[in-house]
C-alpha cells in the first residue's frame, strides 16, 4: 500500500483534482453553461505542468498526447459555440479518433505497415469512436440534469478503472494521465453532485467534456495499447463496457424527492463499475513485472 501510495501516477492525481476543482468553481460562478471546460482545460493544464511543453513537431507518443489534447479541447469548444446537435459531434468524433490512431502510430506505419497493424488500428478506431458516441449519447439523456452528471461519472471511472491496468502493466505515461482524468473529474463530480442533490440541476456535459476530455483520454488509451509492452489490451477494450453500461442506466428511474436525487447517481455509477473491475481483475491476474513508460 505505501508502494501504491508513492507511485507518481497516484500522486500525479492531486495536482489535477486541484485544478479541476478551481476551473470549475470559476467557471461555475462565470457561467454554468462552460463548467464543462473545466475538466478538459484542468486535463491540458495538469498535464503541462506534470510533463512540461510538448516539442514541435513531437516525436514521442506522450508528446503528441498534449497536442491531440489540446486538439480535443479546441474541438469541443467549436461544437458547443456551434450548439452542433449529435450527428455534427458524432462525425467529429470519428474523423479525430481516426486521426489520433494514425498520427500515434505513424513511425510504426513509415517502417513498413501488415495486416495486424492495419487491423489493430482499425479495431482502436472503432473502439475510441464508440466510446465518444456513448458518451454523447449519455450526454443527451432525456433529463437534462442526468445528462449533465452521467458522461462525467462514466469517464471517471474509466480512468481510474484503466490507470490501475496501466500501473499494473508498468506502463505509467497512460497510468499517470487516465488517473489524472479521474482525479479531475472526481472534482467536477463532488460539486455537481452535490448541486443536484440540493435542486435536481447539473450543467450539460456536453460536447466540451465528451470531445474535449473524452478525446484526451481516447488518445491515452491508443498510445497504452500501441506501445503499453506489459499493459493487458484486453483489459483495455473491456472498458468500453463501462460506457455501455449507460443503456443500462439510463433506464433507472429518477425517483421522488431529495432521497431519489441522492441514490440514483450512485445506483448509476455502480452499475458502470462493475465492467471496470472486471478489466482491473483481468489485469491483475495477468500481470507481470517489467517497465514502461
Amino acid at each position: 500500500m505505501d508502494g501504491l501510495l508513492q507511485n507518481p501516477a497516484v500522486q500525479g492525481g492531486v495536482i489535477p483534482f486541484i485544478f479541476g476543482l478551481v476551473l470549475l468553481l470559476a467557471l461555475r460562478w462565470g457561467s454554468g453553461r462552460w463548467a464543462a471546460l473545466a475538466p478538459a482545460l484542468a486535463f491540458v493544464v495538469a498535464y503541462w505542468v506534470l510533463e512540461g511543453i510538448a516539442p514541435f513537431p513531437p516525436v514521442a507518443s506522450k508528446q503528441k498526447l498534449m497536442y491531440l489534447a489540446w486538439g480535443a479541447l479546441a474541438l469541443g469548444v467549436v461544437l458547443e459555440v456551434a450548439r452542433a446537435g449529435q450527428w455534427p459531434v458524432r462525425i467529429v468524433a470519428a474523423i479525430f479518433t481516426a486521426l489520433a490512431a494514425v498520427w500515434l502510430a505513424w513511425n510504426k506505419l513509415k517502417a513498413g505497415p501488415d495486416g495486424a497493424l492495419v487491423l489493430e488500428l482499425v479495431l482502436l478506431w472503432a473502439g475510441g469512436t464508440l466510446v465518444l458516441w456513448l458518451l454523447d449519447g449519455a450526454s443527451r439523456h432525456r433529463e437534462a440534469a442526468r445528462g449533465g452528471l452521467h458522461p462525467p461519472s462514466l469517464l471517471l471511472v474509466a480512468g481510474f478503472a484503466g490507470g490501475f491496468v496501466a500501473l499494473l502493466g508498468a506502463f505509467i505515461g497512460f497510468a499517470q494521465m487516465s488517473i489524472a482524468t479521474g482525479a479531475i473529474l472526481g472534482a467536477y463530480m463532488l460539486v455537481n453532485y452535490a448541486i443536484y442533490v440540493k435542486s435536481g440541476n447539473a450543467p450539460a456535459f456536453g460536447p466540451m467534456g465528451t470531445i474535449g476530455l473524452g478525446g484526451a483520454w481516447v488518445s491515452g488509451a491508443f498510445i497504452a495499447v500501441l506501445f503499453g509492452g506489459n499493459v493487458n489490451a484486453g483489459a483495455i477494450a473491456v472498458l468500453i463496457a463501462v460506457f455501455l453500461a449507460d443503456l443500462i442506466g439510463r433506464q433507472l428511474p429518477s425517483g421522488a424527492g431529495i432521497r431519489g436525487r441522492i441514490l440514483t447517481p450512485l445506483a448509476y455509477g455502480l452499475i458502470a463499475v462493475v465492467p471496470a473491475a472486471v478489466a482491473v481483475i483481468w489485469a491483475w491476474a495477468t500481470s507481470a513485472s517489467g517497465e514502461g513508460y
